[in-house]
């Protein structure tokens, strides 16, 4: 079996392990104040992050970044949902916006235990629709 390990995404853990899977302005929106997120690594380098921007008390924004490879790893999705549940575990909603052109996103969605809200049309930075994946306790 693959050992993946699972950090809390600091600025210390970012220098430690290649996270070159983010953009500068996505590690900082990662690393900001309002943000839980955490990073599996394998092998030395971030295959996936991904966290919870609370937007109300009891609401969060979900999100995540993932490599190709990552896919190619099961039991990396099931240490990503024993994070999320705990994360997720004292908000009545959480949210998250997934690219309709990437079904593999929308794929992990469904398996975090998210359900499809509606069609953000041409919310993309590109014009490309998002889907607002959502879940309720």
């Amino acid at each position: 079996m693959v050992k993946v390990e699972v950090y809390r995404t600091t600025a210390g853990v970012v220098k430690e392990y290649d996270h070159s899977l983010l953009t500068t302005a996505e590690l900082e929106a990662v690393l900001s104040d309002d943000v839980e997120a955490y990073s599996l690594i394998l092998d030395g380098v971030c295959l996936a992050c991904g966290g919870i921007r609370r937007i109300l008390p009891t609401t969060g924004e979900g999100f995540f970044f993932t490599t190709e490879e990552a896919f190619n790893i099961p039991y990396l999705f099931v240490q990503a949902r024993h994070v999320w549940r705990i994360m997720t575990d004292e908000l009545t909603r959480v949210q998250a916006m997934i690219n309709i052109l990437v079904p593999e996103h929308i794929t992990f969605a469904y398996a975090l235990g998210m359900v499809p809200e509606g069609v953000l049309r041409r919310a993309g930075p590109t014009g490309e629709d998002y889907v607002l994946f959502v879940r309720l306790r």
